[in-house]
């Protein structure tokens, strides 16, 4: 060292200023202590920073709480202000939660605000690379996802996948499931392309006999669970589902989801969330009925999850969202339907096989469970082609279990009941039968009976064949329900073509489309394609 100063101090201090490597460092080192401050711990902060107190703790304090601590701290900061503060104080709080818990997903919860930059394992800085980089959506993100486990728990990969799906622009999708089980989803922009008047615009080329049977729009952050034949549930986000074209016929769902041999979906249902509060419920063909919370699905497994125990023979056919004082109607293949209360069932377990909802002979089956709603009427139609249309208002309320009252007067001539749907004057159906022979008809054109009556000809059926399934083609301009807040919106192909004025400016610049989707009204049909119109007759 340099001792041209008389002072030891000083000399230490001199070389200090002049080391420009890690070399030199080591020489002066050793002459050096390093300790905690005893003034301010080691915080930097001068005693004016240190003096005010929030909540009882200064900022030198909050500097030290991990990061777990201080977000279950943040949430009392607005309380704890006056009134005229506290909306600046929920502002700033609001993101801090943003970026804390990004940080909490990928499971750095343990970090404390003074932690030095230079003690972070590769793992935690490159962790919090990839949250900054989601913050500021940064491009070439790939870079930064060079090793993103490097230290990560297997308990938050889930935090991972979270933190990667905020990547993912929050838009309204359209989703459709056609009965032959093919899914795509495209953005709603893409029906406001189109252009009014007439029967509209093809929206999907479907394979012959196949129709569109579920229709959402729905965040690409909600969830789709499906709900198979064999009782079990799966979940995708909308994300995950295949993006196409208007007119794409989109992916089969078995390319999508685990099904086994002989097992179809026959419900679905959109959610952005599970509330504990609302419920879901399950119908058999043996009449077993089930109600469950929607939170005992917020789970995934990728061979899906068992959404209900069913007995040997059973097949799960409807699942239907549920509120409480509705009513739920059950028609069977014997001729019968029974209206009952919604709270005659308790709610069950996930695991669980349910209740008896409708007594059903041995020869019969259960066809359908509906919501009824307050001015609608149920539609059911034979074997052969004879149906009717009766208010549900005619429908008396028993207790759950029974055998229920006769919903159409049975004839060998006429056949078996073979599908029923609760319908509004202004829809349209589709009738298909075993042979693939398809007919669509205004419920308008229907004749509306009382309960007890025979019914008339909705389709000519060959004697070789059968009717065999009933879907609503398009809904009329009558607007359904609100829809519950984060409860996606099940429509119709009608309500889409609505879209291209309700929707105009509004997702297409960046709003919430979902007022769109409440808007719908209907004007669009699916072009018949040459199909008879099956007109009715007496």
């Amino acid at each position: 060292l340099d001792f041209t100063y008389y002072n030891a101090v000083y000399t230490v201090e001199n070389a200090l200023a002049k080391v420009k490597d890690e070399k030199g460092m080591k020489r002066v080192e050793k002459f050096l202590k390093q300790e905690v401050c005893p003034d301010c711990g080691g915080s930097r902060l001068s005693e004016a920073a240190r003096a005010p107190k929030l909540r009882g703790i200064s900022l030198d304090e909050a500097c030290r709480m991990t990061l777990t601590q201080l977000a279950a701290w943040v949430e009392g900061v607005p309380a704890s202000l006056p009134e005229k503060m506290r909306p600046m104080a929920e502002s700033i709080c609001e993101s801090f939660r943003t970026v804390a818990k990004r940080l909490l997903d990928l499971g750095l919860g343990y970090l404390a605000l003074d932690r030095a930059a230079s003690t972070l394992s590769t793992g935690e800085r490159q962790r919090m690379q990839l949250a900054r980089a989601v913050r500021n959506r940064t491009t070439g993100v790939l870079y930064v996802l060079d090793e993103p486990s490097i230290g990560l728990h297997p308990s938050n990969i889930e935090g991972l996948t979270g933190v990667m799906e905020d990547l993912i622009a929050d838009e309204n999708m359209v989703v459709t499931v056609t009965k032959a089980g093919y899914v795509k989803r495209l953005p709603v922009a893409t029906y406001r392309q189109q252009k009014r008047g007439g029967k509209g615009m093809q929206g999907v080329n479907l394979k012959d006999n196949d129709y569109v049977e579920h229709l959402f729009v729905a965040s690409t952050h909600s969830y789709m669970l499906f709900f198979s034949t064999k009782g079990k549930v799966y979940r995708l986000k909308v994300y995950e589902l295949p993006e196409a074209g208007r007119h794409a016929r989109g992916t089969a769902i078995v390319n999508l989801l685990p099904l086994e041999k002989g097992e179809t979906i026959s419900a679905v249902i959109a959610t952005k969330d599970f509330p504990s509060d609302e419920y879901l419920m399950f119908a058999t063909e043996h009449g077993m009925v089930k109600k469950t919370s929607m939170d005992l699905y917020d789970r995934t497994r990728r061979d899906g999850l068992i959404a209900i125990n069913l007995k040997d023979n059973d097949r799960l056919i409807s699942v239907r969202r549920v509120a409480p004082g509705e009513k739920v109607l059950m028609v069977s293949s014997a001729g019968k339907a029974i209206m009952w209360d919604e709270g005659e069932v308790r709610a069950m377990g996930r695991d669980t096989m349910g209740v008896r909802g409708m007594n059903v002979p041995p020869i019969a089956k259960v066809l359908g469970m509906e919501i009824a709603q307050d001015d609608t009427d149920l539609f059911v139609i034979t074997e052969k082609g004879y149906g009717k249309r009766t208010s549900v208002a005619e429908y008396p309320e028993h207790h759950r279990g029974g055998q229920g009252v006769f919903t159409i007067t049975m004839t060998e001539k006429k056949g078996l009941l073979a599908a029923m749907k609760i319908v509004a004057v202004d829809d349209e159906i589709m009738i298909m039968s075993e042979d693939g022979v398809c007919v669509r008809t205004p419920v308008s054109g229907i004749s509306e009976l009382g309960r007890s009556t025979q019914g008339v000809r909705v389709m000519n059926v060959a004697d070789d064949d059968r009717v065999t399934a009933v879907a609503i083609s398009t809904r009329g301009k009558k607007k359904k329900a609100s829809v519950k807040p984060g409860e996606a919106e099940e429509l119709d192909e009608d309500a889409i073509d609505d879209m291209e004025e309700g929707a105009e400016g509004t997702a297409g610049s960046g709003g919430d489309a979902s007022g769109a989707a409440d808007a719908a009204e209907g004007a669009l049909v699916p072009d018949d394609g040459g199909v008879d119109s099956g007109d009715s007759e007496e």
